[in-house]
């Protein structure tokens, strides 16, 4: 009789007076798991690990979130097994949310950095200062020097002004012929425009831009097909050059630095080559003797090929890097610090440094 006046007092007594489930261990799972999700989702976007490592992963991270999450909901004799389950799942959750914070910041980077991006250049018109011709319809007729010009870059001119190119086999000659009155009319494209500033003296000052064209450049190849240098193979090589430029990596410039990156995957190695600006080497496409760095100035293209020829190798793929790049680099990392023992601006003005003891962070946050 006892029995069932119990149980009728327990289906009476009142729902505000029965204990309410404990939602803290279930919510504690549910927010590992989404910091669980996020990290491996920066993970899977970095796209670096192999597929190997990267199923290995997988399987290691699914048991061990499981795991976890199992320690957490399921009851216990005792709170010590959630409570270690607790420790470990805060201590997981800061390692995920401080690796994926960079993983996506390097994702981001990367994704910037290597993009297929054509290259585009411009081309000037270029007279004397003191010259009566005022724009591009007075150069009618007359005859237009250039030195290593696309084709396309010297079609456009001449339907705008029906003359002739004549070719010189030397930039400084050409500059120092139209200073000097031997020759009226010039067409080269601004980085040589801009060489030329720097390497004969009043350039510049002394003459003006009739007409300037922009043109995009034939894409940098790369060879795969009758290569032995593959990655299916295991071993392929990358060009890597580097151009003293700033803002976007379109530019086209002088390639200053310039290294071939050969990997071999199958003994885990990657041998650097670094080949000196400076090496006299013949341009790929024109024939002609040059500096390895004035490639540069007739596309990435120009330079991969030439480097071919040098090395007597092929050139799988390629990647190029502006002083922009190196200060994003710089910026994903953190910033590095600087300390200085003296008071000083930098040469372009931009900075202004005084003298701490304390090191600045020079980077996306500077504040000097």
């Amino acid at each position: 009789m006892n029995e069932p006046r119990r149980a009728r007092r327990e289906k009476e007594e009142p729902k505000r007076n029965r204990k309410k489930p404990n939602l803290f261990w279930p919510l504690v799972a549910l927010a590992y798991l989404i910091i669980t999700i996020v990290f491996y989702v920066s993970v899977v976007k970095l796209n670096l690990l192999p597929t190997l490592y990267f199923s290995i992963f997988t399987a290691i991270m699914v048991t061990i979130t499981l795991a976890i999450i199992v320690g957490l909901v399921k009851k216990h004799k005792t709170m010590k097994l959630n409570i270690l389950c607790l420790f470990i799942a805060i201590v997981l959750s800061m390692g995920y949310i401080f690796t994926a914070r960079y993983t996506f910041a390097t994702g981001d980077f990367l994704s910037n950095v290597f993009q297929e991006a054509v290259e585009t250049e411009e081309y000037y018109v270029v007279v004397k200062k003191n010259n009566k011709f005022n724009k591009i319809e007075d150069v009618n007729g007359q005859d237009i020097y250039s030195f290593q010009l696309p084709e396309d870059a010297k079609q456009e001119v001449e339907g705008k002004t029906g003359s002739k190119f004549k070719t010189k086999n030397n930039l400084t000659d050409l500059a120092n012929d139209l200073l000097k009155d031997k020759v009226k009319v010039i067409c080269i494209s601004s980085t040589q425009y801009e060489m030329l500033g720097e390497e004969v003296e009043n350039f510049k000052e002394n003459t003006k831009i009739l007409y300037s064209a922009k043109h995009e450049l034939a894409k940098g190849s790369v060879k795969e097909e009758n290569s032995k240098y593959t990655i299916e193979n295991g071993i392929f090589n990358i060009y890597i050059s580097g151009i003293d430029t700033e803002g976007s990596i379109k530019k086209v410039a002088r390639s200053d630095a310039n290294i071939i990156a050969t990997v071999n995957m199958k003994k885990h190695e990657i041998l650097l080559t670094s080949i000196p600006r400076d090496y006299y080497v013949t341009l790929h496409t024109y024939g002609k003797k040059d500096k390895l760095t004035h490639s540069g100035i007739y596309g990435i293209n120009e330079t991969v090929q030439t480097v071919e020829d040098l090395l007597d190798t092929d050139i799988n793929y390629y990647l190029r890097v502006n002083f922009t790049t190196v200060i994003k680099l710089v910026d994903v990392l953190g910033g590095v610090d600087v300390q200085s023992d003296y008071a000083f601006k930098t040469n372009d003005g931009r900075y202004t440094f005084k003298k701490r003891n304390q090191p600045y962070e020079w980077g996306r946050s500077t504040m000097v």
